[in-house]
């Protein structure tokens, strides 16, 4: 009698599934799959940042198999590592992935106009209260004409040199990785 046995392989994907580095925005829903395939017919178990998961936390599931990992909605929490480890009498193998959760900038404070007043030929400045992950670029406009950007410039001075009414707008926008 002959008995064989097949350390286990997980096979190689087409893109986008085969890059290790997964990016979503909060909120999108994800499946990092684990085709794994062996004899005697693999186990596979998921980690994620080192600690296994089950299936039954919020937001995640897990097929029968183990042959892929759903999250409904990712958030920043979800950032991180993931690992699907096969194994079987004749050996292991794993797979990872690297999530990378993108949140749209939003503003800090509810944006209302503010009226910001100064003295002639003194500098006057303007934040822009923005968040979002990773960190939005800012351009700011003056009356609708672009007056300046930069990815972390959320603070702008004037000079005023005479006496003006004048819009000043800024404009966070999510950064491309």
């Amino acid at each position: 009698m002959n008995l064989f046995i097949a350390p286990p392989v997980v096979e190689v994907l087409e893109p986008p599934f085969n890059r290790p580095l997964q990016e979503r925005v909060a909120n999108q829903r994800i499946a990092f799959p684990c085709p794994a395939k062996g004899l005697p017919k693999p186990v596979i178990r998921w980690m994620r940042n080192g600690r296994r998961l089950r299936g039954d936390e919020p937001g995640v599931s897990i097929l029968e198999d183990g042959t892929l990992l759903i999250l409904a909605s990712v958030s920043p929490l979800d950032d991180g590592e993931y690992v699907c480890a096969a194994a079987n009498d004749a050996g292991s193998t794993e797979r990872k992935y690297q999530l990378k959760v993108n949140v749209p900038p939003v503003f800090r404070v509810e944006e209302t106009p503010v009226n910001v007043s100064s003295v002639l030929s003194r500098s006057a400045s303007l934040e822009c209260d923005v968040e979002g992950s990773p960190p939005p670029a800012v351009t700011w406009y003056k009356d609708g004409t672009l007056v300046g950007g930069h990815p972390e410039r959320t603070l702008l001075s004037i000079f005023i040199l005479f006496y003006t009414q004048t819009t000043l707008t800024c404009r966070p926008q999510q950064q491309v990785s």
